[in-house]
């Protein structure tokens, strides 16, 4: 009996509780009704149209360690205006190029350009692709490596460039958290929510011109002995990170989304008359989004 009536006891102040805490959250959820709103609505059986503006952009370093300075080439890339829709799965958008300026094509030279982004966001993950091809660059600091004083900068009209590159991740709080009511637009987040996503990468990009990356008169001009015309490189790799969506007052939020990784990387270069060895090393990326 001693063992017995403690054991009864404990036991009905264990359904006491229950009974308490269940009555507790019945009754919150009478007087606040936000607790039963699903944490995002699906509206993607509505059609989607919108405007977009977009910078897509590009840029090759070369950094010569002989005299510690780093060559930066740019293409005379610009704004685009689109527009593009959704509905359900399926989503379609197309861009125009704003055209440069008489006096921007005389300073840094034409630039003709390919961009094509491919985006697919089911509830559970995010496939990202991406394909670039860029014809046209320009020195963009021609003054760290000799005198140059005139405003029209040395430019490049053979040299192109290529990329493609795709990624991948999985989203585990898929049921709280929607990835494509921030970069979508056809669900909406109703409460705050967050989630880790993870998932593979691969990157390939190549550059190449006809002569070198640094003109000839800027070699000479200097100490520099870099006589690259082409380098190539495949990345491949894991990406871990985190996504969050605050919601603070209805119809508004703010995504953020930073997704590092780290991966293997191989490159190789030429000269225009022999290929160095591919040299592979361990490298790193950083994937950062935002919206609101």
């Amino acid at each position: 009996m001693k063992l017995i009536l403690p054991f009864i006891l404990s036991l009905l102040c264990f359904n006491v509780f229950a009974q308490v805490d269940k009555t507790k959250v019945l009754k919150d959820k009478k007087n606040r009704p936000e607790l039963n709103t699903p944490y995002y609505t699906d509206l993607s059986d509505q059609l989607l149209i919108k405007i977009t503006n977009n910078f897509r952009y590009t840029s090759l370093e070369i950094i010569d360690k002989k005299i510690n300075k780093t060559a930066q080439l740019n293409p005379n890339a610009n704004f685009d205006l689109g527009v593009g829709f959704s509905y359900k799965w399926a989503g379609l958008g197309i861009t125009f190029s704003i055209p440069n300026t008489e006096k921007s094509i005389e300073q840094k030279g034409d630039t003709k350009r390919f961009d094509f982004q491919l985006n697919l966001y089911p509830k559970r993950f995010a496939i990202d692709a991406l394909i670039q091809h860029y014809k046209g660059f320009y020195f963009f600091n021609p003054s760290d490596f000799s005198e140059w004083n005139s405003k029209i900068l040395p430019q490049l009209p053979d040299m192109e460039s290529f990329y493609f590159g795709i990624s991948s991740f999985y989203i585990f709080n898929y049921k709280k958290f929607s990835y494509r009511a921030a970069y979508v637009r056809n669900e909406i987040q109703n409460k705050s929510a967050g989630s880790l996503v993870a998932g593979p990468f691969f990157n390939f990009d190549t550059a190449f011109t006809p002569n070198q990356f640094i003109p000839n008169n800027l070699v000479l001009n200097s100490k520099s002995d870099i006589g690259i015309n082409m380098f190539s490189s495949i990345t491949y790799g894991l990406a871990i990170g985190y996504t969050y969506t605050l919601v603070p007052v209805k119809n508004a939020f703010i995504n953020m989304s930073l997704i590092p990784g780290i991966g293997v990387k191989n490159i190789q270069t030429s000269n225009g008359k022999t290929f160095n060895q591919t040299t592979s090393g361990i490298t790193y990326r950083i994937a950062y989004k935002m919206a609101l």
